[in-house]
């Protein structure tokens, strides 16, 4: 049986189709996993000098880097594009000016203790649905922007920032997870105890796509 997720209207502008299927579609996934992996915690891959915690304000600009970083290294923007990241930047630090401190948002970094720079990163969505005759608990969790950068990959760290999304989704009363990603990304959302799913999506251009 299918299943429907809708986005926070406020939050994004699309349509989310849920169904199971058994091959990866390509090029992007969906995974999702229930109120039941709530209460598995792992709490393997510590990386030593590794801090993981919520961002605050003061990691705007960083967590704007991150996530340009990510944008250029999946192809969706070009690195000597000035103009384009200046457009970007200004308008994810406005964006996050006015959602960082939101109980419905909740941004992670991990730091390198040694130089303090923030190395990767991980973004999460809570946002109320309807109840359901299956699931009465109204609180759902989008994970977005999962990314490490080059040379502190494989350490554990995603996995770490993934523990960090779990148990604040969790604290807040959500039930269910899901997140996009690809097949390299995979095995880890596996082994977390996602489940593939098969997305079909509408997007709707806004105000400022048109531009």
């Amino acid at each position: 049986m299918s299943s429907v997720v809708i986005k926070h209207r406020s939050l994004v502008h699309r349509a989310v189709v849920v169904a199971r299927f058994n091959k990866w579609p390509d090029p992007r996934l969906l995974f999702s996993f229930g109120h039941h992996f709530f209460n598995k915690t792992d709490r393997s891959g510590v990386v030593a000098g590794i801090e993981v915690r919520r961002a605050g304000r003061g990691d705007i600009a960083d967590v704007v880097r991150l996530r340009w970083e990510m944008c250029v290294e999946q192809g969706v923007a070009d690195a000597d594009d000035q103009e384009g990241y200046d457009r970007y930047a200004a308008a994810l630090h406005d964006f996050l000016e006015r959602w960082i401190d939101d109980e419905q948002c909740r941004v992670f970094v991990a730091v390198d203790e040694g130089s303090w720079k923030r190395v990767a990163m991980a973004a999460l969505w809570l946002w109320p649905v309807l109840p359901w005759p299956g699931g009465l608990a109204q609180w759902q969790g989008h994970v977005t922007s999962v990314y490490t950068i080059p040379g502190y990959r494989r350490r554990g760290i995603a996995r770490r920032l993934m523990g960090a999304v779990r148990d604040a989704a969790a604290a807040h009363g959500a039930t269910r997870l899901v997140l996009e990603t690809t097949p390299m990304s995979a095995p880890l959302y596996q082994d977390l105890g996602f489940v593939a799913s098969r997305i079909v999506e509408l997007r709707l251009d806004s105000a400022e796509d048109r531009d």
